[in-house]
């Protein structure tokens, strides 16, 4: 997770969340996925998900 502000594009696209086109990304640390977004000067964690559970789950 210390990386992710140096290497924000090192995280997989999230799949789940393709449909909103905001281009959202994920890093798992442990059993949880971090999902988070860029923009220009940011880095924005939208969401950490429990990957234990159901992906359908991830409301977006």
């Amino acid at each position: 997770m210390k990386q992710l502000p140096v290497r924000p594009l090192a995280g997989a696209l999230e799949p789940e969340l393709e449909h909103l086109g905001a281009g959202h990304r994920r890093v798992v640390v442990g059993p949880f996925k971090i999902i988070y977004r860029l923009t220009a000067n940011a880095v924005y964690v939208t969401d950490i998900f429990d990957s234990r559970r159901d992906p359908k789950e991830m409301k977006g």
